[in-house]
């Protein structure tokens, strides 16, 4: 497939008092294109540059009304700087004619190397530049809290914060309301669906289960599940599953959209969304995100445990780790601070933010979508930490998806080094989290707004943190999932 039509050249488009810079040509192609908020337009670049498989999944004209509606929210987009460029995601600065930064993240399919999604989120002129470490722990957390609240006085930010190191926060707070209509406020402790974050408990939940030997990595979906309809079942392995290698694809499609959102209250409930659809690639042959693949994972669980897959989460990952205010997202159930998502990307395209309240399922799937908070999260970081959810080569596993290995530190005596990244998103969720097990800083960012608003912040918070002690390296483990993204 030609992904870049003649009509677009690369651009060097300038902003005031930034230096020139030359655009991608698939930034400058996706600027060119939404420029003008042409449905028509925007349509032609649709049905050119984005997948053809996931262009099933979301066909490509509500896709084109909403990038129309971009273009006319923030007319005139320029180009200012690529943020990051990856086989797997183009996040890019531009500005508007009203002075407007916004960051820009166009999702991209390791196979055809179209569009699966674009992100859009508030900006300033300093993102995806690097910022200055400060000298201590309570310099970075005083510059991240005036940050936050410029960004929450913009309406940028609505979530909690939390930074600690060795279990003991030096940075925490909460910015934003929970609930716009009743003003209710986000507050420390609020309760966040979590959206793909949610997979880091299911894959403990498989290393607990092969830590007591009733499972291996090895194991093929039929070993355990040999009447469910996944093409390759004797073939693909948990570990493939683990590390989205399976070839299995999504579970948001037509069908999951045409589904009544009440009818999906247990995971065999998400098997007809992927059910005998062919795989992406022969398993092991190559790395696409599955939400698919996390529900096979779900069902392993409960095959092999004996137990409902909420149930066991509940009793082997949240109560010993002291998790008390964690458990299913279940919209229809009453939950004591729970915070509400506000997506800015409606029908009819940006503009107030709107509770996002329909088309969620009665409840989560272990794809992601648990409800937990800051302080919550902290406490699962320490459980994993030390060891109090799996021996310690199973804990390994889930730093560097090779059961006991551990990356080499001279200068750590217990031998464990390196570091997690994990997030999660979808409109009006996004939620980043960090861990660092050389430095033994946690940084968690818990949001109710769109997703890219959590990582920006994160990820600005990381730099600050005094030098020698910021995050490097991180393993993005679990990316952000792509629900309902454009």
């Amino acid at each position: 497939m030609n992904l870049f039509s003649s009509l677009f050249l690369a651009l060097a488009i300038l902003a005031p008092g930034e230096s020139a810079a030359e655009a991608p040509p698939r930034a400058a192609a996706f600027l060119e294109a939404i420029r003008a908020g042409d449905p028509d337009v925007t349509l032609q670049f649709v049905r050119k540059e984005f997948d053809p498989e996931d262009l099933k999944r979301m066909p490509a004209e509500p896709r084109a009304r909403r990038l129309a509606g971009v273009g006319r929210e923030h007319p005139g987009l320029a180009f200012i700087r690529v943020i990051q460029e990856s086989p797997r995601q183009l996040r890019f600065l531009a500005r508007d004619a009203n002075n407007r930064y916004v960051e820009i993240a166009l999702e991209l399919s390791p196979e055809s190397h179209g569009i699966l999604g674009v992100d859009l989120a508030p900006a300033d002129e300093s993102t995806g530049k690097p910022v200055d470490a400060k000298a201590s722990d309570a310099e970075a957390a005083a510059a991240a809290r005036a940050w936050i609240d410029e960004l929450a006085g913009k309406d940028q930010f609505s979530g909690s914060v939390l930074v600690a190191r060795d279990g003991k926060p030096f940075f925490e707070g909460a910015w934003g309301m929970a609930d716009r209509e009743k003003k209710i406020a986000n507050r420390p402790d609020t309760s966040y669906n979590l959206a793909s974050i949610g997979k880091i408990f299911t894959q403990v939940a498989i290393a607990q289960l092969a830590a007591k030997g009733k499972l291996a990595l090895t194991d093929t979906i039929s070993k355990h599940l040999p009447d469910l309809p996944v093409p390759s079942s004797d073939k693909i392995t948990i570990q493939q599953l683990v590390t989205h290698s399976s070839g299995m694809g999504d579970i948001f499609g037509e069908k999951y959209f045409q589904a009544p959102a009440s009818s999906l209250k247990r995971l065999s409930d998400y098997v007809p969304f992927f059910a005998n659809v062919p795989l992406q690639f022969e398993p092991g042959s190559g790395n696409s995100y599955s939400n698919a693949g996390y529900v096979v994972l779900g069902l392993i669980v409960e095959k092999v445990s004996g137990k409902e897959f909420h149930e066991y989460v509940r009793e082997n990952i949240f109560v010993p780790a002291g998790m008390k205010d964690s458990g299913p997202y279940e919209p229809q159930v009453a939950v004591a601070n729970r915070a509400i998502g506000y997506t800015l990307r409606g029908p009819g395209g940006p503009g107030a933010p709107q509770p996002v309240t329909a088309n969620l399922p009665a409840r989560n799937s272990s794809a992601g979508g648990s409800r937990s908070t800051a302080p919550d999260l902290l406490r699962f970081d320490q459980a994993l930490r030390a060891d109090r959810l799996l021996p310690r080569a199973w804990t390994d596993w889930i730093f560097s998806n090779r059961p006991g290995a551990r990356a080499k530190n001279p200068g750590e005596a217990a031998g464990r080094s390196g570091a997690l990244a994990i997030a999660g998103g979808s409109p009006g969720v996004s939620t980043a989290m960090d861990m660092n097990l050389d430095t033994g800083t946690t940084i968690i960012v818990l949001t109710n707004m769109d997703p890219q608003v959590s990582e920006r912040v994160l990820s600005r918070i990381r730099q600050w943190l005094p030098k020698g002690q910021s995050i490097v390296g991180s393993r993005w483990s679990i990316v952000q999932g792509r629900a309902c993204s454009t």
